[in-house]
């Protein structure tokens, strides 16, 4: 009974640890992001041909991108609390989809969309050493990925088809305001479900939470 006591506060301990360094992590690559993206607006570019992207009239919507992506984000992370081993993996889904949004906006020096509107998004731009919008941190989109990542995390049909939903819906309004291409949105799907797999693959390496119903059963003595 000791021993086994023991054993689970070492691992009570362990799952602590793990979601402080998920947040250390996201951080960390947050304030990476803070210092180096806005070196990115005077660097030369090229504007890719998007012929999907002229389909659709510049319009704002920078209101119900903001609405949708936010109330997303607070309801994803309510949603997790309950779900410890989500909640691990979901923080270090979010850490590493931001590393490798970095490295592609490093790689891939898109120039903005022609008809651009800028996006008023007061919590992006609280998060950077500048006053103003970024325009060319473009591929991929960072709105995109997060809605995508909260919906692969749900579950249910009903879950799944309302996120699904605002996803599409979140990916249209994008797309009518030019402030990405339709790459961006289809990268950001397929690096979000990439760093799912990364943070599933490197979660279930140091230990097994899945059997674990609540957040509040690590806190039980």
């Amino acid at each position: 009974m000791v021993v086994n006591n023991k054993i689970y506060k070492f691992q009570k301990a362990k799952y602590f640890a793990l979601v402080g360094l998920g947040l250390v992590y996201i951080y960390l690559i947050k304030m990476v992001n803070k210092f180096y993206l806005p070196s990115i607006e005077t660097r030369d570019g090229f504007r890719p041909f998007d012929p999907i992207l002229t389909m659709f009239e510049p319009q704002n919507f920078s209101t119900a991108i903001f609405v949708i992506e936010y109330c997303s984000i607070l309801f994803g992370f309510f949603y997790v609390l309950s779900r410890p081993h989500k909640l691990l993996t979901i923080l270090y889904s979010f850490g590493t989809m931001y590393l490798i949004r970095l490295i592609c906006i490093l790689a891939v020096p898109f120039i903005e969309p022609s008809g651009l509107i800028e996006l008023y998004d007061p919590v992006v731009n609280s998060l950077l050493l500048h006053n103003g919008f970024l325009k060319r941190d473009l591929f991929f989109s960072g709105h995109m990925a997060s809605m995508f990542l909260i919906f692969l995390y749900m579950e249910g049909r009903l879950l799944k088809w309302i996120f699904g939903l605002l996803s599409l819906f979140l990916a249209y309004f994008l797309l009518c305001q030019h402030v990405h291409y339709s790459y961006d949105l289809v990268a950001a799907m397929v690096f979000a479900f990439v760093s799912k797999l990364l943070s599933e693959k490197f979660i279930g390496s140091l230990s097994d939470y899945e059997h674990l119903e609540t957040v509040s059963d690590t806190l039980k003595v």
